[in-house]
């Protein structure tokens, strides 16, 4: 059996998935990239998206097209990118 993931390396692992792909993605894909159920892809976006009331980081928006939902990167997310791909 798989340890339990900590929330903090779910996000990380989260936005590196996006980076990786130009920065959007559906939220089927991600939570099928990281093996998490929908409910807990949920949790997950209250910490990085921005929201007036519950606060959270900022790095992501959630956009909804019909019945999909997108996940895109904000400017924010991409300054996280591109610090990653330059290592001190």
């Amino acid at each position: 059996m798989a340890e339990p993931r900590e929330p903090e390396d779910l996000a990380v692992e989260l936005l590196q998935y996006l980076c990786c792909h130009g920065g959007v993605r559906s939220a089927t894909a991600a939570a099928s990239h990281l093996k998490l159920r929908r409910s807990q892809l949920e949790r997950l976006l209250l910490f990085l998206c921005e929201d007036p009331y519950l606060g959270g980081l900022g790095y992501l928006v959630r956009e909804e097209e019909g019945l999909h939902l997108w996940l895109r990167l904000t400017e924010k997310g991409k300054a996280l990118c591109q610090q990653d791909s330059h290592p001190e």
